[in-house]
């Protein structure tokens, strides 16, 4: 196997990397050829990496050191000297013969010709030098060598030597010249069989560190053959310690984006597709800058379709990378592919602003109301007048519709447990302990007064969560508590689930919101509650629950989740990268209130939506959203009141929900 070696190096303004570790006092002697400049190697370097038993050749050259030279330029008088650092156990020493300060730039693994054009530089010459200087040197070399990876320092170390004294720098950080890239093969059935880098970089840029000229001569397209590249889901397979490339800079409109086409077979067909490395946070068709000791990991996953993910990351801190199972991430595609399995997407986006129930036709908001003043008193019903009206059937006479046709109806409370768990302190899961030890599983607390060890519990263990969406006989709803149904019908399944709530946001004192009532007056701790719900089911997903104070209303995200790939809770608790796209999200305001039977606005810090099912003959459930928890609930003191629909199921002309 060819490796590269990759001598790009746009000289910086002098850093200084590293501290002055502190001197071993037995090197403070002086003789004829004493080392009076110390230091050890890190980053690509360092000599500390304990080698496993497996380790390949490809693995030793990409970080073994073979020789460290030092370059020195005075900083009054130019280029001084090139000399060899001598290994002395974990550390280098060099001599420097006169008392100055210096520019020392290292380089490790040059070759013959380098070290002898790195000896010649002209006496008095710049580092920077555009002809004769450091760059110029490296720009001269071969771009290929089968000797181990060239190394440079990431900078130089400035130091003001004497003679009689020993200098220790400390640890210099080098980089490996490379970028590697490697394909990662987890879609089963899908085999590749050949990649082909095209524009990659075969000299390095020498002007600036982020321009890159785009003349033919410096690239080329290069291809390689994988073999036993076969896709497997269970332990996916690898190719790598085999393309390597210069950096590359290209500018917008250069015409050397660097792109990978890989060909594969996939269900004896064979196809190809090209990955083009594009800044994903840019401008469209801004090339991705492929940098210096930087890994760029090519993963195939197939869930419903094939994707291509482009994964880039520090070189040296992914250097021991061996794959063992696929990220977390999907692609773009195949999340979208996955949500739009999910029953929820049968909600509509906004609530109930007005129903006329004569003609059953409905109007709904169409942003978030943000206050309780947008709601119009006529879009406040009671339950027994609704039920009466026909429009809380499941069969033809509750459908609704809007101006343009389209057709609703007002949801179960089966359906509404497919946004959040019922509150089982009314229907306890047996068996399921909280954390107080009772048997009960919260409802979904996001905040809970400070100090407090009983409000808002969350049990400890994985349930068996199990829905049934539709009421039974007059509008009765199926006990939730835990029934026996299986992944079965449209209409109801059950799975594993598991609630963790996250880090504490912030503390928020309501000891005077005069929204509240006294006894709800207090400080509480505002997070973020998470659940994987539904495992193995086709309902399974991923659930953040946040309510956002300061805009009042609850936030629900949802993301479905391939049903054969096991994601704990941990993966997705506080993870912000995973819930910063690719969800589906429904925002519920927070302040609906109650109208009493006097024709009063009561509890006007609640959300409250009726839903379409009974508990008992004068029992109803409701949906009840507060700042701290929201959970759908039932209530027989309150059945007269007049409270506000929620988001209504979108239906087709037969009834049925619309997917």
């Amino acid at each position: 196997m060819k490796l590269i070696k990759l001598f790009s190096l746009t000289l910086l303004f002098i850093l200084m990397l590293g501290s002055c570790a502190k001197e071993d006092p037995a090197l403070n002697t002086v003789g004829g050829d004493a080392p009076t400049v110390r230091f050890t190697l890190g980053g690509s370097a360092r000599k500390s990496v304990t080698r496993a038993a497996t380790t390949t050749p490809a693995e030793e050259n990409e970080k073994a050191v073979e020789n460290v030279l030092a370059i020195m330029f005075d900083i009054h008088d130019g280029f001084y000297k090139t000399v060899e650092a001598r290994e002395e156990g974990d550390s280098y020493g060099i001599v420097v013969e006169d008392d100055s300060t210096y520019d020392i730039f290292l380089v490790a693994n040059a070759d013959d010709a380098l070290r002898t054009d790195l000896e010649n530089i002209p006496a008095g010459t710049s580092a920077d030098d555009p002809e004769k200087g450091l760059e110029a040197i490296v720009a001269a070399q071969p771009a290929d060598s089968e000797s181990k990876f060239l190394m440079l320092s990431k900078g130089s170390e400035r130091v003001t030597t004497k003679i009689t004294e020993t200098y220790s720098i400390g640890e210099v950080h080098m980089e490996r010249l490379a970028a590697r890239f490697d394909i990662v093969n987890g879609a089963d059935g899908v085999e590749v069989t050949k990649v082909t880098f095209n524009n990659r970089t075969v000299k390095s840029s020498l002007q600036t560190r982020n321009v890159m000229p785009t003349d033919a001569d410096w690239f080329k397209s290069e291809d390689y053959t994988p073999t036993g590249l076969i896709g497997n889901k269970a332990a996916p397979t690898e190719y790598f310690h085999e393309i390597y490339s210069y950096e590359n800079y290209t500018g917008k409109d250069g015409q050397a984006i660097p792109t990978l086409t890989i060909e594969y077979t996939e269900e004896g067909k064979n196809k190809t597709h090209t990955v083009e490395l594009i800044d994903p946070d840019a401008p469209a068709m801004t090339p991705l800058a492929v940098k210096r000791n930087h890994l760029y990991r090519i993963t195939l996953t197939k869930a419903y379709k094939l994707e291509f993910n482009l994964t880039v990351a520090d070189w040296e801190a992914e250097e021991e990378f061996n794959v063992k199972e696929l990220p977390l991430e999907l692609g773009e595609d195949q999340q979208a592919e996955l949500n739009s399995r999910l029953l929820v997407n049968m909600f509509t986006n906004y609530n109930v602003k007005n129903l006329n129930l004569s003609t059953k036709e409905v109007e709904f908001f169409d942003h978030l109301p943000s206050s309780i003043d947008e709601y119009p008193t006529s879009s406040y019903f009671g339950w027994e007048e609704l039920y009466n009206a026909g429009v809380l059937s499941d069969t033809e006479t509750g459908i609704l519709h809007d101006s343009e046709g389209n057709q609703y109806r007002i949801p179960t409370v089966g359906e509404i447990l497919l946004l959040m768990p019922q509150n089982t302190a009314y229907t306890p899961l047996r068996g399921v302990k909280g954390e107080d030890g009772r048997d009960r599983l919260c409802h979904i607390n996001f905040q809970s007064p400070i100090g407090s060890t009983t409000s808002g519990l969350i049990v400890n263990e994985s349930f068996t969560e199990a829905v049934i969406l539709t009421n039974n006989t007059n509008n009765m709803a199926y006990e939730n508590n835990n029934p026996t149904v299986t992944e079965i019908t449209d209409t109801q399944f059950s799975g594993e689930s598991v609630l963790r709530r996250g880090k504490i946001l912030e503390s928020i004192d309501y000891s005077n919101d005069e929204r509240l009532l006294p006894e709800n007056r207090k400080v509480i701790n505002r997070t973020a509650l998470y659940g994987v719900r539904f495992k193995g089911s086709s309902q399974y997903a991923a659930y953040k629950w946040e309510y956002m104070e300061n805009q009042g209303y609850l936030s629900i995200k949802i993301k479905a989740l391939p049903q054969d790939v096991n994601i704990e809770i941990d993966d997705i608790i506080d993870n912000h990268s995973y819930w910063a796209k690719g969800y589906i999200e429904y925002k519920i305001p927070g302040i609906t209130g109650t109208i009493n039977t006097a024709g009063s606005m009561e509890s006007t810090a609640e959300g409250l939506f009726w839903t379409s099912s009974r508990r008992s003959k004068n029992t109803y459930w409701y949906i009840r959203l507060t700042v701290w928890g929201v959970y759908p609930a039932f209530n027989t003191a309150l059945a007269s009141y007049r409270r506000q629909l929620f988001n209504l199921v979108r239906v087709n002309d037969n009834g049925n929900v619309t997917e």
